[in-house]
């Protein structure tokens, strides 16, 4: 959990009611009330920090002290409630407390608290007449930490080496009026200083952030480049403002080793316009034939881009007792180009794999979000009526088992693995029907109810430039999976089915 602040703010002090009672049928005389119960809620100091709005642990701790009370019941909530029933609160079993003493003290203790939300505490104790008092307190939770990049320091170049895309672990921003980043860029045949310079080009896009060298800089066709970038403190801040922690490349020219902060090589064959790998940041299209209203069937490119993340991502994350590391890459596109809806980027593991039945090396990548649930989220989707779901990529087979991913294996249209990479398309690979689904039961707390609003015939990955969108229809009504059963954990290595036929 990140560390945060909370701003205790009392939005409603000691509210005494004599008309609101507990027990009691009649109204009572007020010189019958008797001493009114006393309450008071404060946040241990021992989670704070000197100032005492930091919280310096992962849980908060309110503790409560009662006098003159019988009952006392309480709720947290994340959405305010200007006509707080204090009486079903007290009434319903799960919140209320009997109490025992004429004063009583306890702790409740809150988890789970995101930054960014403001929580809300309602509590209500009664003395022995029933009489109610009430308190109400919202707890801002602000992020203060600082964006941290999760790329690593060695970074994957594309447009021929002038640009880079590093990954954050959470949305930043960055403008020209933000610290600067900076960039060196040494020719390693000579091992020299080339060129060096501020960075004009960094677009933050959701968590990444892509920095392209300024024009004047070039490479021939023959010499191989080292590209350092450095970043001063506040280069980007997160949504809150907090700012990134400075990042200084270092370049050991005796040694000719980068000791520190992000860089790139760039080789001549970096300058050569021909793909020499299929997955790298850039431009993608997924081809898919769908039904509409299960019964007529559309073609077109759903075009959604791939920016690098990492490598030596362990595979064993997704798949049990892999033996080997892939690379992270972060997608998005997909829900505005269908829906015209909100995009969530969503992740795609590429690796290799060595099959059982020839022998022969498979490249693969398998779109799932093993920290989120296992199956990725691509952003919102309009419905018809109005009302706005998540939409998710999965499977579906025939036996009524969704598989919560999809999974796609390079070859050419003749299903030669081996054939020149210009020639690649990743081909669906589960024995499956790839559908886009949303759970009609979002948002109620209650299990998944699957509906699927878009079925694929046939979808294959292929690289793309930039394609514009076509027009995409939905079912009208989503169609509802009954008693369908997922199997959500980590995936079996066993690929012996290569290709959907």
């Amino acid at each position: 959990m990140k560390k945060l602040v909370y701003i205790l703010t009392i939005v409603t002090g000691l509210i005494m009611t004599g008309c609101a009672k507990f027990e009691h049928e009649e109204p009572l005389s007020p010189n019958t009330w008797g001493p009114l119960s006393e309450m008071t809620i404060v946040a241990d100091s021992a989670c704070l920090d000197e100032t005492q709005t930091s919280i310096v642990k992962e849980e908060l701790l309110l503790h409560v002290t009662l006098i003159n009370a019988n009952y006392f019941a309480c709720i947290v909530t994340d959405e305010p409630q200007p006509d707080m029933d204090y009486t079903a609160l007290l009434i319903a079993d799960d919140y209320r407390m009997e109490l025992d003493a004429d004063t009583a003290r306890f702790t409740i203790t809150e988890t789970g608290i995101e930054a960014g939300k403001t929580y809300y505490l309602y509590a209500v104790s009664t003395n022995a007449a029933g009489v109610q008092t009430t308190l109400a307190k919202a707890f801002g939770a602000i992020d203060v930490d600082a964006p941290q990049p999760l790329t690593d320091f060695h970074l994957a170049a594309t447009q021929g080496g002038r640009r880079a895309t590093i990954a954050f672990n959470e949305n930043i921003l960055r403008d020209e009026t933000m610290g600067a980043i900076t960039f060196k860029v040494y020719n390693l045949d000579t091992n020299e200083l080339l060129v060096e310079g501020d960075i004009t080009d960094a677009v933050a896009a959701g968590s990444n952030l892509a920095v392209t060298l300024p024009t004047t800089v070039e490479f021939d066709e023959v010499s191989n480049y080292l590209v350092l970038l450095s970043f001063a403190e506040g280069a980007v801040t997160d949504l809150s403002g907090n700012k990134m922690k400075a990042i200084e490349a270092v370049y050991n020219a005796e040694e000719m080793n980068v000791e520190n902060g992000y860089y790139w090589l760039v080789s001549p064959a970096g300058n050569n316009d021909e793909p020499t790998e299929f997955f790298a940041d850039g431009d993608y299209v997924f081809n898919g034939v769908f039904t509409y209203d299960g019964k007529d069937y559309y073609e077109g490119d759903i075009p959604f881009s791939m920016s690098f993340v990492s490598d030596g991502y362990d595979m064993g994350n997704i798949f049990e007792n892999a033996p080997f590391t892939g690379t992270r890459w972060e997608l998005k596109g997909v829900a505005k180009a269908m829906f015209e809806g909100d995009e969530y980027p969503f992740p795609g593991f590429s690796y290799e794999y060595v099959s059982s039945q020839d022998g022969l090396t498979y490249k693969y990548i398998t779109i799932i979000d093993p920290e989120n649930g296992w199956i990725p989220c691509v952003g919102n989707v309009p419905m018809q009526d109005g009302s706005v779901f998540k939409a998710y990529l999965a499977a579906v087979t025939e036996e009524g088992e969704m598989y919560p991913y999809w999974d796609f294996v390079l070859a050419d249209a003749d299903l030669n693995v081996e054939a020149p990479v210009e020639d690649l398309l990743g081909h669906f690979s589960l024995e499956a029907t790839p559908c886009i689904l949303i759970d009609q039961n979002e948002g109620t707390g209650q299990d998944p109810k699957w509906g699927i609003i878009v079925m694929f015939d046939s979808v294959t990955l292929s690289r793309g430039g930039a394609v514009e969108a076509a027009s995409y229809k939905v079912y009208k009504e989503p169609l509802t999976l009954e008693n369908v059963k997922m199997n959500l954990g980590k995936l079996s290595l066993e690929k012996d089915f290569l290709f959907n036929k």
